[in-house]
């Protein structure tokens, strides 16, 4: 055996591949799999190139393992075992909901997402969805990077910012919540002060 089949991690529905060389003559190969742990292996059907292939992987078939018989005219090698490992897609299962409230209130925005090992990130758009930023936790800001984030004092500068969720793991496409709009009502304010007046 001169390469070894490398282990995968992927997302479910992509395409994997598994291969292998070596030297000898009058070579045949012959893909097995294991579905508990390398402890028993059972030949692929039709799996008889030095590359095998699946079309779209699915998460029943998370942890499965796959190695490679190579006989030749004297005798036969069996490469090491590759893992492939599935994460289900990432779906948001929750929307943020937009609010109109009144500034100095304490508010949250809440998502939430369906996937393998998930890592969540708020980000906010100040030009209507033009651009994102993520937030970090600080100022008014807090589980930036949780399913919920929380404004404490939400500002009168911040009405019209938009909030949205990022979800996302090693394997697969981000999933991004829709963009939820924060609208601010500030305090009344005295623009013009009434005159003292002397009269008759």
């Amino acid at each position: 055996i001169t390469t070894q089949p490398v282990s995968l991690a992927l997302c479910s529905g992509s395409a994997a591949s598994f291969t292998t060389a070596a030297v000898g003559a009058g070579l045949t190969y012959q893909w097995q799999l294991s579905t508990d742990g390398g402890t028993s292996w059972n030949p692929i059907g039709g799996a008889t190139a030095s590359t095998y292939n699946i079309a779209a992987v699915a998460t029943s078939q998370n942890n499965n393992q796959f190695r490679c018989v190579v006989t030749g005219t004297c005798g036969s090698a069996t490469t090491s075992a590759a893992t492939l490992t599935v994460s289900s897609n990432i779906t948001i299962s929750a929307q943020p909901v937009s609010q109109t409230v009144c500034e100095a209130t304490n508010i949250s925005f809440t998502s939430g997402a369906a996937g393998s090992g998930l890592s969540y990130q708020w980000q906010i758009s100040t030009n209507g969805g033009g651009s994102w930023t993520n937030l970090s936790n600080g100022g008014v800001y807090s589980g930036a990077t949780s399913t919920t984030l929380t404004i404490t004092g939400v500002l009168g500068t911040q009405n019209g910012n938009q909030f949205r969720m990022v979800a996302s793991n090693t394997s697969c496409s981000p999933g991004t919540s829709n963009a939820a709009t924060l609208t601010v009502n500030t305090f009344p304010t005295i623009t013009t002060q009434p005159q003292s007046v002397q009269i008759c």
